[in-house]
């Protein structure tokens, strides 16, 4: 019996050994990590500015409207700053959380559509405009 507790044991120990490191790690840390992924931050570039141009066009009396564009210049003018200010609010984002998984070399990455992306960045845009939404 003591052989028989003694394998199982170490077969539990081997099968947590060989989990990814990644697979206990806290969902916020893995939002964290792929918040400095130059991948993701790349994209947040291009998908924040294609969400600035189409701020920049909404009516004037679109609900909090100056805050968003005034910030829609400010991403047009600084879109690798702005993107970095906004990548840990996005990547915890209902859209984008729950696609992270690591690669080989325990990189974060992502399997959010832009479709998805750019519905998240305009879900929070008032948000990262510093606008109180009352929601």
């Amino acid at each position: 019996m003591t052989r028989l507790v003694r394998n199982l044991l170490l077969a539990i120990a081997l099968v947590c050994a060989s989990a990814p490191a990644y697979a206990q790690m806290p969902d916020s840390y893995k939002h964290f990590l792929l918040a400095r992924d130059a991948t993701f931050l790349a994209r947040l570039q291009v998908l924040m500015v294609t969400t600035a141009r189409v701020v920049k066009a909404e009516a004037l009396v679109t609900a909090q409207h100056a805050a968003r564009s005034a910030y829609a210049s400010r991403v047009i003018e600084d879109p690798a700053n702005k993107a970095q200010a906004a990548a840990i609010m996005l990547a915890a984002g209902t859209n984008v959380a729950n696609t992270i998984t690591f690669n080989g070399a325990n990189e974060p990455v992502t399997s959010v559509t832009d479709a998805a992306l750019l519905s998240q960045i305009a879900t929070y845009w008032s948000w990262l405009a510093g606008a109180d939404t009352g929601s």
